[in-house]
């Protein structure tokens, strides 16, 4: 399960997913950044997000591999995130 948003401060919005002050992924956690990608502006960040949303589980992952950074994230940049649900033993 993957969960898309966008946001200028990463780690707090895993965090305030992860002690479930966000609604929609509440009963889902905890979770983990699957994938990151940088973006200049808000308005393309949110466009990427909508994309990202519409696709199927198999094309986010396959997404992820191609075009997601493994570089620190810029401050100065508005991320589109990816968050996958973490397994649970």
């Amino acid at each position: 399960m993957y969960y898309v948003g966008h946001t200028k401060n990463m780690m707090e919005r895993l965090k305030a997913h992860n002690e479930g002050r966000n609604v929609s992924t509440k009963e889902n956690r905890p979770w983990a950044i699957a994938g990151v990608i940088q973006k200049s502006t808000k308005r393309e960040a949110y466009a990427l997000e909508r994309k990202l949303k519409n696709l199927t589980k198999a094309r986010k992952q396959a997404f992820i591999l191609k075009y997601c950074t493994q570089e620190a994230p810029s401050p100065n940049k508005v991320k589109s995130v990816i968050m996958d649900r973490t397994s649970v033993s």
